[in-house]
């Protein structure tokens, strides 16, 4: 049972340009996005970067490579190379909006296990709602409030 969510945020203080940089600085993940304990570039192409993760929560953890594909300053695509998915594809798109922007994210999940798939949907929106405010938190850090 795969899962496709897509949602949008405004962020009215952070420029496009500011809240890509933010999304493409992978390696600092583990700082601040929820269940991240571990994102490390092991190759760069120009624009496109091998990345290794390991991201959890609780007692379960689940390494995985993924491969980001950046578009700067606007675009950025990630598809997993392994580990515990059939499919794993994060599209993250900022536009413009007045002097901030807004973020457009489209991500499919399809876990290898029922189970996970099962608790990746019903946990969905709640993990959605903490991402999206770490990066928030995160841009306040980096760019101010």
């Amino acid at each position: 049972m795969a899962l496709t969510r897509s949602f949008s945020r405004s962020y009215p203080r952070y420029s496009a340009e500011q809240m890509f940089a933010l999304a493409a600085d992978i390696e600092s993940y583990p700082a601040f996005v929820p269940g991240c304990r571990a994102a490390r570039i092991v190759s760069r192409e120009g624009d496109r970067l091998e990345v290794e993760n390991v991201f959890g929560f609780g007692p379960l953890r689940h390494p995985f490579m993924t491969r980001a594909e950046l578009n700067p300053p606007r675009e950025l695509a990630i598809v997993a190379r392994d580990g515990p998915w059939r499919r794993f594809l994060m599209n993250w798109r900022f536009e413009p909006q007045g002097a901030g922007c807004r973020l457009f994210c489209k991500v499919e999940l399809d876990f290898e296990s029922r189970v996970l798939n099962l608790v990746a949907s019903v946990a969905a929106v709640e993990v959605e709602a903490k991402v999206l405010a770490a990066f928030e938190r995160r841009a306040e850090t980096l760019f101010g409030p």
